[in-house]
């Protein structure tokens, strides 16, 4: 019966992989809304992640952000509307299919180990992707998780940190170490949530300059407080505002708009 279920499974994930014309956008979102009881998070939202895209994500606290990327993901389940990932319904299925199909994302709060090290990290986040055994030991490994993860290590600039441990490096360095782990298996979309909180001026160059070089066939949405950040990367940009989308442009139309300067600009250069 396991292997049949994981069967199952496993063609779920091949139906998601399968080729789409060029006309679906990798994340498409129709009417989707979120309900906490009496609470309505998200409500309505229509939204396109074009293939190669990077879409910045912005409003002030509580705007609904990351409860619509936990709605992406398959954290949460919606209470309306519908999630495509490039062209396939993925609204009722479970995180690990989603991932399957290509879709990382990051969180607000590390998921590292930290008593372990950087490349051990990226070894289990290879072996996670590809559904194996997570092994600790490298005897136990297929050779071929450790060379992604280097591979990964040096998407990120991490090579010579393989050896530290998650807990002796720097909070910047932590940050490239969860980009890195995000890029494993080389996902079609990637979903940024506030990667540069709690970085420093300089960490959070690092950070913008580490975004710009990523892959231009990869697909991003990015929640980011830092609109310097977000305008500079960003293709486009979606303004929320108590779970509904404001406003949408480009990163010029968006500085222009004035419900947006007054709702939203000013808070945002203060994090």
């Amino acid at each position: 019966m396991t292997r049949q279920v994981a069967g199952h499974m496993d063609k779920a994930a091949d139906n998601m992989r399968a080729p789409q014309g060029r006309a679906s956008p990798a994340l498409a979102i129709r009417r989707l809304g979120k309900n906490f009881e009496a609470l309505r998070a998200v409500s309505d939202i229509d939204l396109e992640i074009g293939r190669g895209e990077r879409h910045a994500i912005l409003g002030p606290n509580g705007a609904g952000k990351t409860t619509l990327f936990n709605l992406v993901t398959g954290d949460l389940l919606p209470s309306s509307g519908t999630i495509l990932l490039d062209g396939r319904d993925v609204t009722r299925l479970p995180t690990h299919l989603r991932i399957r199909s290509g879709l990382r994302r990051t969180y607000q709060k590390s998921l590292l180990f930290g008593s372990l090290t950087v490349e051990k990290n990226l070894f289990l986040a290879v072996s996670g992707v590809r559904g194996r055994r997570q092994a600790l030991f490298p005897g136990r490994a297929d050779k071929s998780l450790y060379e992604e993860a280097h591979r990964c290590a040096e998407q990120v600039y991490l090579t010579d940190m393989l050896d530290k441990t998650v807990d002796n490096l720097s909070y910047g360095q932590q940050r490239q170490l969860e980009i890195g782990m995000a890029l494993v298996g080389e996902p079609h979309l990637l979903l940024f949530d506030e990667p540069a909180a709690g970085l420093s001026p300089t960490e959070r160059t690092h950070l913008t300059d580490l975004l710009e070089q990523l892959p231009r066939d990869l697909s991003i949405g990015l929640i980011e407080h830092d609109l310097d950040i977000a305008l500079k990367v960003a293709d486009r940009v979606t303004i929320m505002q108590d779970g509904r989308i404001l406003a949408s442009g480009t990163p010029a139309e968006i500085v222009a708009d004035e419900a947006v300067q007054r709702i939203y600009t000013g808070e945002s250069h203060h994090g």
